[in-house]
């Protein structure tokens, strides 16, 4: 099966998610109390999960880095949030 480069469409879908996921999880985290704070990873998982969404015509990549971004978020016990 020849893969099919990300449409402009989902890409401009994917910033506008990773920008939505950049804004809000910081101000649900710091009113969540006993959680981590949010460092440069938990920003790298943010950004990983949100352009996850490009990926849309390679279903498996796009379910697998999404889950495996939002698998290392709650591991690592970052705040609740959007993601």
């Amino acid at each position: 099966m020849i893969s099919k480069p990300p449409t402009t469409r989902a890409i401009a879908l994917s910033l506008a998610l990773t920008a939505f996921l950049l804004i809000v999880t910081p101000n649900a985290v710091e009113r969540d109390a006993g959680v981590n704070p949010l460092d440069a990873l938990a920003y790298v998982l943010l950004v990983g999960a949100g352009l996850s969404f490009a990926l849309r015509s390679q279903p498996y990549a796009s379910y697998a880095l999404a889950l495996g971004c939002v698998t290392a978020y709650v591991l690592r016990d970052y705040g609740g949030g959007p993601i």
